[in-house]
């Protein structure tokens, strides 16, 4: 259960409503007198949905990130060149692999990222944030 807060004045009444508590979100807000439950409502309920989006891209980021770390080396460079949108055959020639390789590390690379289509990788990487280095691993 969530303890909210509230300051009353003459002319309107602010609150504090930790959406997670422990250290978590707080949500500040205030309302012009007269009000009524349902401002309150209007108010707390928007934040509690936009808190739960928040915190399943969170999870779903850390999720990739972990999978992403898992990667062997060779899929790594496989990935980075697929981010660079190169075509298997440059891959597989920068890389001086078969382009049947290159498709295997692909495949590879697919469990865990939810890819079916050629450009998933790219995108599931990016989303992954600047802070991410594929080098580091």
């Amino acid at each position: 259960m969530h303890a909210m807060q509230g300051w009353l004045t003459n002319y309107a009444c602010s609150f504090a409503f930790p959406i997670r508590p422990g250290g978590g979100t707080t949500l500040y807000f205030t309302i012009k007198k007269p009000f009524r439950d349902q401002d309150i409502l209007d108010r707390v309920y928007p934040a509690f949905e936009l808190d739960t989006q928040q915190q399943r891209a969170l999870h779903a980021r850390n999720a990739i990130g972990e999978r992403l770390e898992q990667l062997t080396p060779c899929e790594r460079d496989v990935l980075e060149l697929i981010v660079a949108d190169m075509t298997n055959k440059l891959i597989a020639t920068q890389l001086n692999l078969s382009v049947r390789t290159i498709l295997l590390e692909r495949v590879n690379i697919a469990p865990g990222l939810a890819s079916d289509q050629r450009t998933t990788p790219p995108c599931l990487y990016a989303a992954c944030g600047s802070s991410f280095n594929i080098q580091s691993l």
